[in-house]
């Protein structure tokens, strides 16, 4: 048996990348709105 926080987190992954891909319009917990890009959650203001 795998340890179930293993799967957990692949469940979020896969779920993440799932409504990531299929979302014209993501908007962001600081009100950042981005269409259609990947989004790098590091210090990158994309203005």
């Amino acid at each position: 048996m795998r340890s179930p926080k293993i799967l957990f987190i692949a469940f979020i992954c896969l779920l993440f990348v799932t409504l990531t891909a299929t979302a014209d319009t993501i908007k962001l917990k600081n009100g950042t709105v981005v269409k259609g890009k990947v989004v790098n959650f590091n210090n990158n203001p994309s203005s």
